[in-house]
């Protein structure tokens, strides 16, 4: 959803319902921003001219001045009554979102007039709400959406002139409110044979470097794509105080343009044919391993730190078994003061270790390798499903989740720094 306030609706909305509930939709609500930057300068134009004095309007020292009611400023003083020409500005009580241009009878409200109405919360300037503010249930619309939130679209159909989705759970979306997410495309790093160790290119202008055994120095060759992995065989060099690592492909990659994989100890509870996951949240980094066999290697984002403790998101570190796995499930919750609630629908590959705390798809985001989450670790979603289908409880074809139990424990996951 790419602006707050968007309703969904429990079913397709006639025209005129159209108009009450998406007032933007109306032809006097489409002024283009020329037009407003053009009213706000006419404006100012109009305040400064009237501030200047017209020489007939300068009355004899024994007459009292005749005013030119043509000519008064709006002083901004609860003293000052605004001409007709006069603008009110944005913030002061008009609450139309631009300027206001009062009429031929004076200000609004004068007399004890009703007050103009109060703006919804999505027209406002500054937005503080929650998710449970979001719901209108009226009868034609369920809820409205804060921009950033994401909807599963079921199918795509057109009636009133106008597209709509249908989300998978029954309600209707206008299409032209929404945009689609390039979903990130990037994959781990299958580790065979001999091969321990695995990196990756961070950088977007990364490159490989050609090192033979008798220089002194390492010469920058091809430009290596970001978000490509790479095995690497262990081997180090140092120069200007720089680390390459030899990649199992020959060329060397430069340490500070990515990051590698540097897995702790198998721990004691886990047997050396047994399945656990390492992540580490210092390399942001995901191994797989069969007893101390890596096998599989993907980059991860784990959850934002922050020194504001209502914002720290940091991902907790410890040893949990997954305890249940959802294809998809919805994600959504309340931000910490000053942040706006979000909500995902149909969040992919969803395996929950400790509490609402996951390994799970994220395709909302190409941020990988870097910190990012509420707290969950973010898997690009090629990489989301492979650990899915390989870990335990094994999910039975047809199924849409599984719950792990005695005797059919879940993989461990192990969190570290």
């Amino acid at each position: 959803n790419k602006a707050h306030g968007t309703p969904l609706y429990i079913s397709v909305p006639s025209k005129e319902e159209m108009l009450v509930y998406e007032p933007y939709l109306r032809p006097e609500e489409k002024k283009s921003t020329e037009e407003k930057k053009e009213a706000l300068a006419e404006a100012e134009r109009s305040a400064e001219k009237a501030d200047q004095p017209r020489a007939d309007a300068i009355a004899p020292e024994d007459k009292p001045a005749k005013a030119d009611p043509d000519a008064a400023a709006d002083t901004e003083t609860a003293s000052s009554r605004p001409s007709k020409r006069s603008a009110k500005k944005k913030g002061d009580g008009g609450g139309d979102g631009g300027l206001q241009f009062l009429g031929d009878h004076g200000p609004l409200n004068e007399g004890g007039g009703e007050p103009p109405p109060s703006k919804p919360w999505w027209e406002k300037d500054s937005v503080d709400v929650k998710l449970s503010d979001l719901e209108e249930k009226d009868g034609t619309i369920s809820k409205r959406m804060v921009k950033g939130f994401f909807i599963a679209v079921d199918r795509t159909f057109g009636w009133n002139d106008r597209l709509w989705y249908k989300t998978t759970d029954g309600l209707i979306a206008p299409t032209d409110r929404m945009i689609i997410p390039k979903t990130p495309d990037l994959k781990g790093y299958e580790m065979t044979g001999d091969v321990k160790q695995a990196g990756f290119m961070l950088w977007r202008k990364g490159h490989a470097y050609d090192w033979p055994k008798d220089a002194d120095a390492p010469k920058r060759g091809k430009h290596v794509e970001r978000f490509t992995a790479f095995g690497l065989t262990g081997k180090t060099r140092v120069h200007k105080k720089e680390r390459f690592r030899e990649t199992v492909d020959g060329w060397w990659f430069k340490e500070k343009e990515g990051t590698i994989t540097e897995p702790g100890e198998r721990p004691s509870e886990v047997g050396s044919d047994e399945k656990w996951i390492d992540v580490d949240l210092s390399r942001k980094t995901l191994v797989a391993f069969v007893g101390d066999d890596p096998v599989y290697a993907a980059l991860t984002s784990p959850g934002k730190r922050s020194s504001n403790k209502a914002k720290d998101h940091r991902t907790k570190t410890g040893k949990w078994r997954i305890r249940e796995k959802h294809l998809t499930t919805t994600m959504d919750g309340d931000g910490p003061a000053g942040d706006l609630p979000y909500s995902i629908q149909d969040v992919p590959y969803v395996q929950y270790y400790d509490g609402s705390y996951a390994l799970h798809g994220a395709f909302w985001h190409h941020n990988f390798g870097r910190e990012q989450s509420h707290g969950c670790v973010n898997l690009a979603p090629y990489d989301a499903k492979h650990l899915f289908m390989w870990t335990e409880p094994r999910i039975p074809r047809g199924w849409h989740g599984v719950w792990s139990s005695d005797k059919r424990k879940g993989t461990l996951v192990v969190v570290h720094e």
